[in-house]
């Protein structure tokens, strides 16, 4: 039963943050982080897209490359916090995880014992 949690954290690892305590259904956790992680990749977003001139946007592919690269560096302060903010996210949900797993094992634990 104990391996599970080692399958939810591999699942949290490549799906996201909240994805493992959907998995464990502890499905109110599970939203409100995986919808914290949503809003955080919006702004992201957001702060690319809004300091993009639509007249600015290059047409041919290899300019595009450059462009991007380009914004990438404008924008990096503001996208750098909203990275911290995400791995925070993701370190907390890594976290209940460990810490959903160490409470069922006391519990199973102390259910052998009581038997």
């Amino acid at each position: 039963m104990f391996w599970k949690y080692g399958v939810v954290i591999l699942v949290n690892t490549f799906l996201g943050p909240g994805v493992g305590q959907l998995v464990l259904k502890q499905f109110k956790k599970g939203f409100i982080i995986l919808g914290i992680g949503v809003i955080i990749l919006i702004l992201m977003s957001a702060v690319i897209v809004s300091s993009v001139e639509p007249s600015a946007v290059p047409q041919d592919f290899g300019a595009m490359k450059e462009f991007a690269k380009n914004l990438l560096e404008q924008n990096a302060d503001k996208l750098k916090i909203l990275n911290y903010a995400l791995l925070i996210l993701w370190a907390y949900s890594y976290a209940d995880i460990v810490m959903s797993a160490v409470a069922e094992r006391k519990k199973n634990e102390t259910e052998k014992d009581g038997n």
